[in-house]
C-alpha cells in the first residue's frame, strides 16, 4: 500500500499500512489489506473446522426453538432463510465449542460475539448514512444483503489472517457463527414479542 488515501467497503478512508491494527482489521476490506493478522475469529473457525465432522455426529441435540422462523420473518430473510434453518440444526456443534472455550477461561467465544456485533453495527451505520431509515427497517429491507456482507467481511478476514489453517470446512464454520449470532440477536433485530 502506499500513502494515498483508499476506501474499504463502508466506505472509510484509511492511508497506509501504519492504519491497520487488530482492533480495526475489519476497516479494511480489499483483497490482502489484512495483511496476516492474528484474528480470533480464525481461531474459532479452526476450532469448529477441526471437529466439524465428529461434533455433527456426537454434540449435544440442539432444538431449534419455535422462535427462529419469527425470527426470519420479523427480518423479512429470504436468500438466507435455508440456510439459516439449515445451519439451525448445527448449533449443538458451536454450542458445544463455546461452553469449551469458557471452560477453559478462553476469551475467544466473547471476542468473537462482539466482533460480529461490531460488523452488525458497521453495516447497519452505513446503511443508515446511506438510505437515512431506522436500525429495524433497515435489518428489514436489507437483511439478505446484510447477512451476505457480513459473512463476505468475516471470510476475508478469517482467510487472510496469519493464524488460519487452510481447510475446507470454511464456510461451514463461518455460517454456524453467523447463524449462532442470528439465534443470539446479536445480528439483525429481534422480534417484540421475544
Amino acid at each position: 500500500m502506499t500513502d494515498q488515501i483508499q476506501k474499504n467497503k463502508f466506505g472509510n478512508n484509511y492511508k497506509s499500512d501504519n492504519d491497520l491494527t487488530v482492533n480495526n482489521i475489519t476497516k479494511v476490506y480489499e483483497g490482502t489489506s489484512y495483511r496476516n493478522l492474528y484474528s480470533t475469529t480464525a481461531e474459532v473457525v479452526n476450532i469448529i473446522s477441526s471437529t466439524f465432522r465428529e461434533k455433527t455426529e456426537s454434540s449435544n441435540e440442539f432444538i431449534p426453538p419455535p422462535v427462529i422462523q419469527e425470527k426470519i420473518d420479523h427480518n423479512t430473510i429470504v436468500k438466507y432463510n435455508g440456510l439459516i434453518k439449515m445451519y439451525v440444526e448445527l448449533n449443538g456443534v458451536i454450542f458445544d465449542i463455546y461452553n469449551t472455550l469458557e471452560a477453559q477461561g478462553s476469551p475467544k467465544k466473547n471476542n468473537t460475539i462482539r466482533h460480529i456485533k461490531t460488523l452488525y453495527e458497521e453495516v447497519i451505520g452505513e446503511l443508515q448514512h446511506e438510505h437515512k431509515l431506522d436500525k429495524t427497517t433497515l435489518a428489514k429491507k436489507f437483511s439478505d444483503e446484510i447477512i451476505e456482507r457480513i459473512y463476505n467481511e468475516l471470510f476475508l478476514e478469517v482467510k487472510n489472517s496469519s493464524n488460519f489453517k487452510n481447510n475446507t470446512d470454511l464456510k461451514d464454520a463461518i455460517y454456524l457463527i453467523l447463524v449462532d449470532s442470528f439465534i443470539n440477536c446479536n445480528i439483525l433485530e429481534r422480534p417484540p414479542t421475544l
